[in-house]
């Protein structure tokens, strides 16, 4: 039995949205093609020497299709025998994006967070369908978050329910605390 690693590469802290429950939204510079190299480099040599492991490399961010060089990224670390390439998105990219993505035979998961403060419930549905519908080799998972002025959690799972009909659909509703500086949050233990 195979040893698996995990390793979360965050391609770039930027985020084009900036959500007050999130820290990920940062404005700097993206790394050059050279770092990229680097760290894609040093994942594929690592997965040569040291074969008996099974690598799963998560592509995050802030949002990772902001960076330019993603393409290169998924190139690089695509179709390697013992690394399974994953992504954490916003879902506001490119679908080209995601298509090479889904179009890896090693990807295996693609989660595409909804942000109804963001992204039209219908345009993240319609985009969802277009991947669920042509790809079935990759799981993909909507994140949807529940809170103060948000849809309730029946009412998202309503909502999804067409797209149960898919076998490589899941999804993840969770609750968020929207900090808005009100309020003292105080450590009792």
């Amino acid at each position: 039995m195979n040893n698996t690693c995990f390793f979360t590469y965050v391609v770039t802290k930027n985020c084009n949205y900036n959500c007050v429950y999130c820290n990920a939204h940062q404005k700097e510079d993206y790394l050059t093609i050279d770092n990229h190299l680097k760290m894609c480099n040093f994942l594929i040599e690592l997965s040569r020497i040291k074969s008996k492991y099974n690598y799963v490399v998560m592509l995050f961010g802030g949002e990772c299709t902001l960076d330019p060089n993603i393409n290169n990224i998924i190139n690089m670390l695509s179709n390697k025998e013992n690394i399974e390439l994953n992504m954490f998105s916003n879902f506001s990219g490119d679908m080209l994006i995601y298509e090479k993505l889904c179009n890896n035979p090693t990807s295996k998961y693609l989660h595409l967070t909804w942000h109804q403060n963001h992204m039209e419930l219908s345009e993240y549905q319609e985009r969802l369908n277009y991947l669920l519908s042509r790809y079935n080799n990759i799981t993909i998972s909507a994140q949807c978050a529940i809170g103060k002025n948000r849809l309730t959690e029946n009412e998202i799972m309503l909502k999804f329910k067409p797209f149960f009909k898919y076998k490589n659909f899941n999804i993840s509703v969770f609750p968020l605390h929207e900090y808005d500086g009100s309020e003292n949050i105080v450590d009792e233990n």
